[in-house]
């Protein structure tokens, strides 16, 4: 939470005033979206130097097809995204959702910004002159100006630090120091007008700086070994502020103060009297002058956040903060052909490290939807509109369920509800990263660009370490600076020192996402509205403990319990291998350590049996009151008073759980130890599963030449009850098609059957399958029975039949299994097969008699003259039912022709062998979506569908 700040800055005269509460209280216009601008160009190219000499963050442009599952996309750019910390999104041109927002409903209360308060080091500088404005008050000197040299102010608190840091003024005044120190605060050095820049500085330092200096060294020495009159101060718990028990104990020695001894009375906080002799003053102080001590005068800047502005409506803030840009650049107008928008981060970063121009700006920040209502659109108010349930909505992106928070009840605002921020020039946001180092998502509805500062998690840890250096003073203040919202620190200093900054401008129509514990910080161009949530990948399960660990070090309250959250998930999961994988680990940590955290303190405390308990309590009576962490699993509590205290902390505070002094503390738990236990063991069979699963795939791959249609059906099957992770659309694909050729292969078989020959002269067991490979052998030279390999035919053997009565013996069957009928008959030269002139529709004199000119029926035409992948193709349409005789041979030769190379494709496709050798035949098999039955290795080659390709994937070969 911010707190409010009442002193922020020095008492310097603003050069460009813009005072917050004076609005126009008169009728306000009606906010029009179409004075704003909501789209921008979709080609985004970037800067080609950057304020600073940034690098310029990456922008992403996912497809329509990568846009419809935000959370997919996310997992599949991390590599690279992660590395840069920030990225920018540009959605498909397409998508363009309403604006809904009511904007004539909807009023926002501001925060006041005082640019150069925000910075950290301008704020050292600020703060620092404000406490030499009160002590030198108190002398009846007037400091309402900084003291100039060379037409520029004199940075008093580098003087300061300089001489501190070279041992003092006297070291500095034996070792004729004084120009270093010039050049210490002025490296680019003074005018060749200024002859006496040395003795400049030194006598202001005495004049300024030195009296203060000894003044307060006592309370710096204090507040680092945490004073010496803490024993006199009652503690108030809930307001945190001190109160002294006695009037007359001396604030800095602690011993009374009788009436015949001088003393002052401290104006500031403590309210404190103090001997005079105890505060070591150069001066006397002047009667009627406020006094401070030296700890208040120091703790003078300490109170880090944003005052409070005005409430507006969208039309009036929008009047405000276009009227303000257009004043400020008449002013400050851009030099030459310099570009607006870096002409606007130039200026903010010049005010931002200004100790002389204050600029106050507002900025509507962390305006909670649940009020307002987010600016896209509801699904229960306008479910026709197609943006109401795109995944992409903000209201629906945090409680899709590839986001792990969503589970989370109730909704937190700002992570699992969206906040708004409506900004203006030069209002900003100060580094941060998100609470419990979860993912962020921003995006513009409109208005004027949003430059972004961003640090990958790379870069955390060195990040922090450099803030600490630029201002120790305010970390020793508020160690959890960082997660105030309320520093900004100037990017070229932090990559100076070795940290990675990125740069990104965020104009409408634009998402910007910052990943696990990237800190960001950046400022706005203008009047824009924006509106941001949170989510969690698996990946960011470990930033989340880390963030757990350091808040337990600050003693930060977590907004959520990241234990519970985890739990949850693996309760509701645990057979799903697609959670189960990532779940397992963190989990069974979680479960382990709390187990042998129970035993320790039941032990060491000798506690008695623990008390389950499974219903929820409500946060404050599970919040530790050592490390404010959520005690969610487990705590000790007492009987006789609200408070708990976690495992971790047990030992050391378990005593401020009671206050009854009888020892009534015990062990409160949520879940048993066997319930832990057993989730942990669940977790482990579902991973074993998928591993021994993966296994065998792999192994039957690796092993079986010919894979089989049943094997593989079972290995699918598997891995469809056991939800694997993984795609296997392709084997599911094949093995639809395989079966698809099976049933079509049986029913055209079955229709053969049943009009080969006449259901009376039909065998009692006609088996077609064994006909066709009968039939199949006839084009076999080895094997065949025609005219061709008879070395006892006569030359001139006539070929016709015509129906002449030989008897039974003599009788000529036709292929339709009929007897000649004494009809007209023909003989096929290659398979030796009679047929009735009506079914080949063959009339007499029609055909030739002689050996030379050659007969053959459809099935025995040379394989030259006929292509098997043209006859599948040609008949690939082929209805379902079929008028069908034994009349009609030529139709009857087609479907044995089409069942045989079926036949034919589906075997070559199983056993992982093919008579489809030729480029064209592969070109017209693709285009029919047959890829699959090309032979094993063409397909590895060029096919992605190949089970056997495929697999080489799965097992990582």
């Amino acid at each position: 939470m911010l707190k409010s700040a009442t002193k922020t800055s020095a008492k310097i005269i603003s050069s460009c005033n813009n005072n917050p509460k004076k609005i126009n209280k008169g009728k306000s216009k009606v906010f029009e979206l179409g004075s704003v601008k909501i789209t921008s160009a979709y080609e985004d190219s970037p800067k080609r130097q950057r304020h600073f000499g940034l690098e310029e963050g990456k922008t992403f442009y996912p497809t329509h097809e990568e846009f419809q599952n935000p959370f997919e996309y996310f997992e599949k750019i991390r590599p690279d995204a992660e590395t840069w910390g920030i990225i920018k999104v540009i959605p498909p041109k397409e998508w363009k959702p309403n604006f809904t927002l009511d904007a004539e409903a909807f009023r926002f209360k501001t925060r006041v910004q005082r640019v150069n308060t925000m910075q950290g080091e301008t704020r050292l500088r600020l703060n620092y002159f404000e406490q030499l404005q009160k002590f030198h008050a108190m002398f009846g000197k007037s400091l309402s100006k900084l003291p100039h040299l060379d037409r520029a102010p004199i940075d008093l608190y580098l003087l300061a630090k300089s001489v501190r840091n070279r041992s003092g003024p006297q070291r500095v005044s034996q070792l004729k120091q004084w120009a270093q120190v010039a050049r210490d605060i002025k490296p680019s050095g003074y005018s060749k007008r200024c002859t006496s820049a040395s003795k400049t500085l030194k006598d202001c330092f005495y004049d300024y700086v030195h009296p203060f200096e000894y003044y307060t060294q006592n309370a710096k020495n204090s507040s680092k070994t945490n004073g010496s009159n803490t024993e006199d101060m009652d503690i108030d718990d809930n307001q945190g502020t001190s109160t002294p028990v006695n009037q007359n104990i001396c604030g800095e020695c602690g011993q009374e103060i009788y009436r015949e001894q001088l003393a002052y009375l401290c104006q500031g906080d403590c309210e404190k009297p103090f001997h005079r002799k105890c505060l070591h003053l150069l001066n006397e102080i002047t009667r009627g002058s406020n006094f401070y001590c030296p700890n208040c005068i120091v703790s003078i800047g300490s109170d880090f956040g944003f005052g409070e502005g005005s409430e507006y409506s969208l039309a009036e803030f929008q009047k405000k903060a276009d009227n303000f840009k257009a004043n400020y650049l008449q002013k400050h107008p851009p030099e030459g052909e310099t570009n607006i928008e870096d002409h606007i981060e130039a200026e903010f970063w010049r005010l931002a490290q200004s100790i002389e121009e204050n600029m106050d700006v507002e900025y509507g920040a962390d305006i909670n939807a649940m009020d307002y209502g987010s600016a896209f659109p509801d699904p229960e108010l306008h479910p026709l509109d197609p943006y109401s349930k795109h995944p992409w909505n903000l209201r629906n992106l945090p409680r899709h369920h590839g986001s792990l928070l969503h589970l989370i009840q109730p909704e937190i605002p700002g992570m699992m509800v969206p906040w708004l921020y409506v900004g203006m020039a030069f209002s900003a946001f100060c580094w941060h990263v998100e609470d419990h180092y979860t993912y962020s998502i921003n995006y513009m509805h409109f208005g004027e660009t949003k430059t972004w500062y961003g640090i990958p998690s790379s870069s955390a840890d060195r990040f922090e370490e450099v803030a600490q250096t630029l201002v120790p003073e305010f970390f020793e203040k508020q160690p959890d600076l960082l997660n105030q919202l309320t520093t900004i620190l100037s990017p070229s200093k932090l990559v100076k020192a070795g940290v990675k900054v990125v740069a990104i401008d965020q104009r409408p129509n634009q998402f910007v996402v910052t990943y696990p514990r990237a800190y960001h910080a950046g400022f706005n161009h203008g009047f824009n509205m924006n509106e941001a949530v949170n989510f969690a990948l698996p990946d960011w399960v470990p930033y989340g403990q880390d963030s757990i660990n350091y808040y337990k070090t600050i003693a930060r309250p977590p907004v959520f319990s990241h234990e519970r959250l985890l739990l949850e998930h693996a309760l509701r999961n645990y057979n799903n291998p697609r959670i189960a994988l990532w779940l397992k680990e963190p989990v069974e940590e979680i479960c382990n350590r709390e187990i042998q955290m129970r035993h320790k303190i039941r032990r060491e405390l000798r506690l008695k049996e623990p008390v389950y308990e499974i219903f929820d309590r409500d946060d404050p009576h599970i919040t530790c009151v050592a490390c404010k962490q959520y005690c969610a699993l487990s705590q000790v509590a007492s009987y006789c008073k609200p408070a708990v205290v976690c495992l971790e902390h047990a030992k050391e505070h378990y005593q401020e759980v009671c206050s009854c002094g009888k020892g009534c503390q015990y062990l409160r738990i949520r879940y048993l130890d066997e319930h832990l236990n057993s989730l942990v063991g669940a977790l482990n069979q579902t991973q074993n599963n998928t591993r021994d699963w993966m296994e065998n795939y792999c192994t039957y791959f690796k092993e079986t030449e010919n894979p089989k249609l049943a094997d593989l059906q079972k290995l699918w099957r598997q891995a469809k009850s056991l939800q694997m992770p993984i795609n296997l659309d392709y084997l599911e694909n094949f093995i639809d098609k395989s079966i698809d050729w099976t049933e079509r292969t049986q029913m055209y078989s079955q229709i053969i059957n049943e009009h080969l020959m006449p259901y009376s002269q039909r065998p009692p067991e006609f088996k077609i399958a064994e006909f066709l490979r009968r039939w199949e052998r006839r084009l076999d030279d080895e094997n065949t029975t025609g005219r061709d390999n008879n070395e006892d035919a006569e030359e001139d053997e006539e070929y016709i039949y015509d129906g002449e009565d030989q008897g039974d013996e003599g009788k000529r069957y036709c292929f339709c299994r009929n007897m000649d009928g004494e009809s007209f008959m023909i003989l096929c030269e290659r398979c030796g097969t009679w047929y009735h002139g009506e079914c080949v529709n063959a009339k007499p004199g029609t055909v030739s008699t002689k050996k030379k000119d050659k007969w053959y029926c459809d099935m025995c035409q040379p394989w030259e003259e006929r292509n098997i992948i043209e006859e599948v193709l040609k008949q690939a349409e082929l209805g379902e039912t079929m008028n069908f005789t034994p009349l009609f041979s030529r139709e009857f030769t087609k479907i044995i022709t089409k069942i045989k190379n079926w036949l034919t494709v589906r075997n070559a496709a199983l056993s992982g062998e093919s008579i489809f050798d030729d480029k064209t035949t592969k070109r017209k098999l693709y285009g029919m979506g047959l890829m699959w039955a090309i032979p094993k290795k063409a397909a590895e080659k060029t096919s992605k569908t190949n089970p056997m390709k495929r697999k080489r994937d799965v097992c990582g070969e």
